[in-house]
């Protein structure tokens, strides 16, 4: 079977980087590839967060029997508590943030649901950091077997929390943009 090749349609990952963020953050509509085959080990279910320590990876378990067929037909593991250990991790690293406040419990209640699918879980969690960014997007859906993956590799230093511990980090998640730099993220994602 041939690949089908769409340039402009992005990933839906969990807490994307914020570097997916770049080159489409100024159009007004974004398309989301709806992928017939589950990619395993990338940002779909896995993100970066910023810590004393560097990047810190964090995941969401899968059920793994339902890995095998499409994007939307992948449920959540729940058998494990990784909600609240992804909230703990989010306020150890960020909670001295200067707009950690301002977006914590908005995004605190979304990833508490305990929704089924892991495509529905990162569609509202997308959509309330849209909402937290002052975003306007339109996002449509596009039926497809391959995404390009390539995230944008150069991104400017902004303030990050540890900044006087270690050298700015670089492809971590949009909430360390975010936690950082508060409504000022949207202005950075337009430059």
């Amino acid at each position: 079977m041939e690949k089908v090749i769409i340039n402009s349609t992005k990933p839906l990952y969990f807490i994307p980087p914020v570097s997916w963020f770049l080159g489409v953050y100024e159009s007004e509509e974004w398309h989301l590839g709806l992928e017939r085959q589950f990619s395993k080990q990338t940002l779909r279910n896995r993100s970066f967060i910023g810590s004393f320590q560097g990047a810190q990876l964090v995941s969401i378990p899968l059920v793994n029997q339902t890995t095998k067929g499409t994007y939307a037909e992948v449920k959540i593991d729940y058998s494990v508590n990784w909600q609240n250990q992804l909230c703990n991790a989010l306020q150890t690293s960020y909670g001295k943030s200067p707009f950690f406040e301002y977006y914590d419990y908005l995004l605190f209640s979304i990833i508490k649901e305990k929704t089924e699918f892991l495509w529905d879980y990162n569609l509202n969690l997308l959509t309330m950091i849209l909402r937290c960014l002052k975003a306007q997007k339109e996002l449509s859906f596009v039926d497809c077997d391959y995404i390009d993956e390539e995230l944008s590799s150069v991104i400017s230093p902004y303030y990050q929390v540890f900044n006087d511990k270690q050298a700015f980090i670089s492809h971590l998640s949009i909430l360390d943009l975010l936690f950082n730099e508060g409504i000022n993220a949207s202005v950075f994602l337009k430059k």
